[in-house]
């Protein structure tokens, strides 16, 4: 028995707020995506009202699933899997004249304390049980009203681990690193963000860069540096077609500059050197979705299902302010929605144990000026939200400037710098000089650093490409 159930048995009035409770599930079947961002604090208890909580768990059992939430799909879903309920469409149709139109979270903390009110109400009433009647061990009564009032912030979703455990999955990490054959974290190719191990499992990466300035093309290399070591990728484009992306992986293995594959007529040597490119990459386990790309909701639907039909290790997201064109509220400011994205990304990489690469325009104000994590649309909450930051610089797209400070004499012809100004586990603030074939759209590692003054500086890798 539940301890909401438990509450009820006692013929009290428990604190509740049906009208909030109808609020919330109302706002979740119109966009189930606010559940990835709140699901630290939604729970089945924080409903008193049993029809709604079963709403609930259906909702939240048909995300899981990978499944689309809305008016058309819940009710057969629910005929299917509940027995002891039955609901009507219209009642679900009704419940979509409730929706929360500011923010949502706050909502959903209301219900969250609600719900530890009726724990407190249940271990209250449950001791003056102990002191009218002795059915109960007293030891028993004891122990568990102190772990409930021990844990009485924890939510049903939290669990409790030893330092033992711990170390156990931190042992087995270790050992699973000297395994020849078992790969921790994809490699991107990108050196300094494979020594970080950016593209690990429930890792939260965002890459920003200046409009102009590669961050799609730098997304498209990683993506198939990653699925050339066998790691399925998803791809979600906002802005390009599966086509032009197919386009810049496929210019630097044939060799032809992806302009002309776009629009040119290639030669008979051209295209010989084109059909075995395709050839090559076609067995690669790219995905797209050009259909997610509508809506957040859309998005994080088709994420789920990829990760379950695909088996995908990790997806990348091109780019994060075109969603806030196509799916904020209008009552809602860019940094909101942005902040409530990053959350709900992150949620889902853990969630689904898996790592997501998100692009991101940094401001044109300063378009001339070495990006600065500041710069970034929306910056506070992304960088809250997210595990790496890594911002893209190619000074040559502004003719006379070049790098700063430890890599001021480097030629910016033909190359970028990666700035890492945040890293969950690894160094962070420090600056790295990649390869940059503009003519291919093609980023890479650098063998040997060129420098303005003719020279070069010798990097000890290999150049990485597909």
């Amino acid at each position: 028995m539940s301890s909401l159930d438990q509450v009820t048995s006692y013929s009290q009035q428990p604190v509740h707020d049906e009208e909030c409770e109808r609020l919330v599930i109302g706002t979740l079947l119109q966009r189930p995506s606010l559940l990835d961002e709140n699901g630290d604090i939604l729970s089945e208890d924080c409903f008193y009202n049993a029809r709604l909580r079963t709403l609930f768990t259906a909702i939240r059992k048909m995300m899981e699933e990978g499944r689309q939430v809305d008016v058309i799909t819940l009710p057969p879903y629910l005929e299917k899997t509940v027995k002891d309920m039955t609901f009507s469409v219209i009642e679900i149709i009704e419940l979509t004249n409730h929706m929360i139109l500011n923010d949502c979270r706050e909502k959903c903390m209301y219900l969250y304390e609600l719900a530890h009110r009726r724990r407190l109400l249940y271990a209250g009433l449950r001791l003056v049980n102990a002191g009218i009647s002795q059915q109960e061990d007293l030891e028993k009564v004891l122990t568990d009203l102190d772990g409930t009032l021990e844990n009485i912030h924890d939510t049903p979703v939290s669990s409790i681990t030893t330092s033992r455990e711990a170390l156990e999955g931190l042992t087995q990490n270790v050992l699973d690193n000297q395994d020849e054959h078992k790969n921790i974290f994809d490699y991107s190719g990108i050196l300094c963000m494979d020594e970080r191990a950016f593209l690990r499992p429930q890792a939260l990466t965002v890459i920003a860069a200046y409009s102009g300035h590669g961050k799609s093309c730098l997304a498209t290399s990683i993506t198939y540096n990653c699925a050339k070591e066998g790691a399925p990728v998803a791809y979600y484009s906002l802005e390009m077609s599966k086509e032009e992306l197919m386009a810049r992986a496929v210019s630097p293995v044939c060799d032809i500059p992806t302009s002309r594959i776009l629009y040119g007529k290639l030669n008979k040597e051209e295209m010989k050197r084109f059909r075995t490119a395709c050839l090559k990459l076609g067995e690669l386990p790219v995905f797209f979705d050009e259909r997610a790309t509508v809506s957040a909701d859309a998005l994080f639907l088709s994420i789920r299902q990829m990760v379950r039909q695909k088996h995908v290790h990790g997806v990348v997201i091109d780019y994060l302010q075109i969603l806030s064109q196509n799916g904020r509220p209008k009552n809602q400011t860019e940094e909101s929605f942005l902040g409530g994205v990053i959350r709900a990304l992150k949620n889902i990489a853990k969630q689904m144990n898996i790592w997501i690469i998100v692009l991101s325009q940094i401001s044109r104000n300063h378009d001339s000026e070495e990006p600065k994590e500041s710069y970034l649309r929306g910056s506070g909450q992304i960088l809250e939200g997210c595990d790496n930051c890594v911002l893209l610089y190619r000074p040559a797209k502004h003719e006379g400037v070049h790098y700063s400070g430890a890599n001021s004499n480097v030629d910016p012809r033909g190359t970028a710098e990666l700035n890492i100004c945040k890293a969950r586990n690894g160094s962070d603030g420090k600056r790295f000089i990649i390869g940059f074939d503009p003519e291919h759209t093609h980023f890479y590692q650098l063998v040997d650093i060129p420098q303005l003054d003719g020279g070069v500086a010798f990097e000890h890798t290999k150049p990485a490409s597909f």
